[in-house]
């Protein structure tokens, strides 16, 4: 993917209630465009294409914006992030008035999502393993990748990644994904960083789109990873279900 583009942020700040993953008292939850405090959650939402869960609200919405400017533009859309346990579950909310009109050209596993009316997440539990990158079209189509640390594809890996989306005519679509974060380069240990960033495309042509990021810094395109965002404070507990590898944490 070689879209050009330049990310520039403004904060939004939102704050909602999390409990603290183990049904401890809940903690508020302020989220600013471009970092999260990792929200953990004992148990994730189901993966239906819908934000009915309660438990999609235990993280504040988080609002993508203009990517080459301040402003929040004309895709309006919101997405929420909650580690569980086990897995890293994404939503996004897509405001659209012609949902009849959207691109979804993309029908099976790996075919090109990224260049219909999409979303995207670029996100790695530790850098040096690598990233992965997630694509979802409207129709849920799923397309991923994984790209070692010099930014590599490795073009046969496929996630087990559970996604399912739903489209409101007219007014919204929305995806929903699940994934193991042990298939995220996740490692056992506290308040960890993770590199992330969260996107929206909007197809006006042959070689034009409409773009949304999350990030507040990015820099050339989504995939530049010193432009993402991040999580902070993550927290992952060995589990024989889950993550077992250990690692020392990266250097800041």
């Amino acid at each position: 993917m070689k879209r050009t583009i330049i990310l520039m942020g403004v904060a939004a700040l939102v704050a909602t209630g999390c409990d603290n993953g183990e049904g401890g008292p809940a903690r508020q939850i302020i989220a600013t465009r471009g970092v999260l405090p990792a929200v953990i959650v004992k148990k994730g939402p189901p993966i239906d294409g819908t934000l009915k869960s309660a438990i999609w609200q235990k993280c504040p919405p988080l609002v993508l914006g203009q990517c080459q400017s301040e402003e929040i533009g004309e895709l309006k859309t919101f997405a929420r992030v909650l580690f569980d346990p086990t897995h890293l579950y994404v939503a996004w909310e897509c405001l659209e008035a012609d949902t009849a009109g959207m691109k979804a050209d993309a029908a099976e596993r790996d075919d090109d999502a990224w260049n219909d009316d999409s979303v995207e997440i670029f996100i790695s539990g530790d850098p040096r393993v690598g990233s992965f990158h997630f694509a979802v079209n409207s129709r849920g189509v799923l397309q991923d990748w994984k790209l070692d640390p010099y930014g590599d594809e490795d073009l046969p890996w496929n996630s087990t990644a559970v996604v399912k989306s739903s489209i409101e005519t007219n007014k919204r679509w929305i995806v929903t994904m699940s994934v193991p974060l042990k298939e995220l380069g996740a490692y056992v240990g506290e308040n960890q960083t993770w590199p992330m960033n969260l996107n929206r495309t909007k197809p006006l042509g042959a070689s034009a789109w409409t773009e949304s990021s999350w990030s507040a810094e990015g820099r050339s395109k989504y995939g530049d990873e010193s432009g993402w965002g991040k999580i902070v404070g993550a927290r992952i507990r060995r589990r024989a279900d889950g993550v077992t590898r250990t690692a020392q944490a990266p250097k800041q």
